[in-house]
């Protein structure tokens, strides 16, 4: 499960600097990077699908045509998961994702039948996971963990501060140039390591505290592997701690790289 990690300050990440235990928590947050229900994907060439059909008298799922070939540009939106036999009578089963046509879709050939709105298509893992074979756009979630920020107060520095939550956004894929990018809006928990110097608290020591974080931004990367992103976000501390950074905002900016489990 891909975990984006943000940093303040660049220069951490070619420093090699050792993310926070409490990122580690991140891994028990799903994400969509499999998850294709309800996203739109548009084919940049020509794709040979498996064509299927409802029967509406059983509701089951037949193939209608066998193996077409869909015309570049068609677009199909994602229904679920599936494993289905495989066509023409090759051994085994192919594990993949449904697609409904939401509108009439042109096959390869001219003057060929169109595949209709409302016929299904299925497209294999290993079609899926194919590099420049179609844009996607749709709702996408995950795990952000932000071990440093840049805090944006008074008293602005940056300073480490375990921000784990989940994330919210849509998301947009090109496949053609190598970029993904989209806006999120994310809320967690943080370990937000208190100074003396950073609260008005008399005769205070070096803690750590509980906080609640918001905030939102964008994540993207290139070619798959290098990572971006940046968010604005406020941490909320219990106002007993008297913490100058409490309630005002902090900024992340791209680390170049991500931990995945």
């Amino acid at each position: 499960m891909p975990k984006r990690i943000l940093s303040a300050a660049l220069a951490a990440s070619i420093l090699g600097v050792t993310v926070p235990a409490h990122a580690q928590q991140a891994q028990a947050i799903p994400d969509s990077a499999n998850n294709y229900e309800g996203d739109t994907i548009a084919f940049l060439r020509k794709t040979d699908v498996i064509l299927l059909q409802t029967d509406n008298s059983t509701g089951k799922i037949t193939q209608k045509a066998g193996t077409v070939c869909a015309a570049k540009g068609a677009s199909f939106r994602g229904i679920s998961t599936a494993i289905i036999t495989q066509p023409g009578g090759a051994a085994g089963a192919a594990t993949g994702e449904l697609f409904v046509a939401t509108k009439d879709e042109p096959l390869c050939a001219a003057g060929a039948p169109t595949i209709s709105e409302g016929d299904q298509i299925f497209l294999t893992s290993d079609q899926l996971n194919t590099d420049e074979l179609y844009t996607r756009r749709g709702i996408t979630f995950g795990a952000l963990a932000v071990p440093f920020k840049y805090e944006l107060g008074a008293h602005q520095k940056m300073k480490p501060s375990a921000t784990v939550g989940p994330y919210l956004g849509y998301k947009f894929d090109d496949a053609v140039a190598g970029l993904s990018i989209a806006p999120i809006v994310f809320f967690g928990a943080s370990d937000i390591p208190i100074s003396k110097s950073e609260t008005t608290v008399a005769n205070a020591t070096d803690t750590n505290a509980f906080g609640l974080s918001g905030g939102a931004g964008f994540i993207g990367s290139i070619k798959k592997s290098f990572h971006m992103g940046a968010v604005i976000g406020w941490d909320h501390v219990d106002r007993s701690q008297q913490y100058l950074y409490s309630n005002k905002p902090w900024l992340a900016v791209i680390f170049g790289w991500s931990i995945q489990n």
